[in-house]
């Protein structure tokens, strides 16, 4: 019996070291299989073409293999393709200590490009690598599409997404990056082409919810394509029940259609989630003018009106609407600061096209930057200023006219110590 006993403690011992050991080694080794299947699971996403997600899976997987460079660049890879070009920064910074900057430096030389921070040579260097090696060509015109877009290089990107689908892919990016491209262009003759895109990229992606938000407002506003923009809305809705866009676009689609008891619901809703909703606010307001309530428009109109006085749909209308209150003197004050604003779209939209003939020209990008420091507000200010010491000065550093402009402008919005940077900049350049 004393054997048995033995034998029987022994065996409890046994077990118990046993579990203590499997405890400790899921402890240890949960963290492990978990970051495996974030790397998977990673991988996967982005053979899919789901870069968001994909960036979501590594950034976990990196937290764990902290030391392992291959992963760090993985996750500088993902997160640059996602859009997150500060997060892959850092990765690539990790990768390049442990595997050294041989290893590192096509994803660099993306990068930088991708960030409009490469220099004219180093861009034209990767440009001809893309050209000429076929395994890295998506990867080079993909940074040269999202830096055009950033840099409103319509007509680049067009001719990359062209050269990018000369190719078969399954890839949706290209189709919706071209129809971005032609439906920015400002031609009504690009717009056909540009819903094809869309469609096209929708078709490879039906998750793919930002081109489905363009296509969607291709047949809305340009095709008039009330039906179709309709289905697509209600599509649209079904995937994102929360998107006010979604929301609103139906309701006109709705009110186009004659249904205005059901577009004027859908325009209340969006207005109770978001009443400072200018789409939902100017929709509104002109449903209302539309049925013949003046009274209850105006004060719709003169919100939307207040929170951003460059819609032009909302200016018009309000006008409309003071002058069939018999408040003519309001409204043909309103309609000069209507005029005026039309004048500087049309100046913009002139702009923009001189932009894409000639883009290394520091005198057009001033212009534009002068124009939204015209428009006034904190998010014009941080445009134009971006396009005057970004754009029109990386182009010419010795640009005077930038610097004399960058120095009143300052002067007059009671910034005196960034004013005087400038000024020091400009008496170096004139020898001072």
């Amino acid at each position: 019996m004393k054997i048995r006993s033995r034998h029987l403690k022994i065996a409890l011992v046994s077990c118990l070291l046993l579990a203590v050991a499997a405890a400790a080694g899921w402890k240890w080794g949960r963290p492990y299989y978990q970051a495996r299947l974030e790397l998977k699971a990673a991988d996967e996403a982005e053979a899919h073409y789901k870069y968001a997600a994909a960036r979501e899976h590594i950034v976990r997987a990196a937290k764990y293999w902290r030391r392992d460079g291959d992963v760090q660049l993985k996750a500088a890879h993902m997160c640059r393709r996602a859009g997150f070009p500060d997060e892959a920064k850092s990765y690539l910074d990790a990768a390049r200590l442990l595997l050294g900057q041989p290893a590192v430096s096509l994803e660099q030389q993306l990068l930088a490009v991708q960030t409009s921070e490469a220099s004219t040579f180093a861009e034209q260097t990767l440009y001809h690598r893309g050209e000429n090696e076929h395994d890295i060509r998506t990867l080079v015109f993909e940074a040269f599409i999202v830096a055009g877009l950033n840099n409103s290089r319509t007509i680049m990107v067009k001719e990359l997404a062209d050269k990018w689908l000369a190719e078969p892919t399954n890839d949706p990016r290209p189709w919706y990056w071209r129809g971005l491209a032609e439906s920015l262009v400002g031609a009504t003759s690009m717009d056909d082409l540009a819903i094809k895109d869309f469609s096209k990229a929708i078709e490879f992606d039906p998750d793919y919810d930002e081109a489905r938000s363009r296509l969607c407002k291709m047949l809305l506003l340009s095709a008039k394509n009330i039906p179709e923009a309709r289905k697509q809305y209600e599509i649209f809705l079904q995937r994102r029940p929360d998107s006010d866009e979604a929301m609103i676009g139906l309701g006109q689609c709705l009110a186009a259609s004659g249904e205005t008891d059901a577009a004027r619901q859908r325009f209340d809703k969006a207005l109770e989630k978001a009443p400072k909703n200018v789409d939902a606010l100017r929709e509104r307001g002109i449903l209302a003018l539309t049925e013949g309530h003046a009274d209850q428009a105006e004060p719709i109109l003169r919100k939307a009106y207040e929170l951003d006085p460059r819609d032009l749909a909302v200016s018009h209308n309000l006008i409309d609407c003071l002058r069939r209150l018999g408040r003519d003197d309001e409204a043909k004050k309103l309609q000069e600061e209507h005029d005026k604003a039309v004048v500087r779209k049309t100046r913009m939209d002139q702009l923009r096209k001189d932009y894409q003939e000639h883009p290394a020209d520091p005198n057009i990008m001033l212009e534009i930057g002068k124009l939204f420091l015209e428009w006034g507000g904190k998010e014009n200010e941080a445009i134009g200023l971006t396009w005057i010491i970004d754009r029109a000065l990386k182009a010419n550093p010795k640009h005077v006219d930038s610097l004399n402009t960058l120095i009143d402008y300052l002067e007059k919005q009671g910034r005196p110590d960034k004013a005087a940077y400038f000024r020091r900049l400009l008496s170096e350049i004139e020898g001072k």
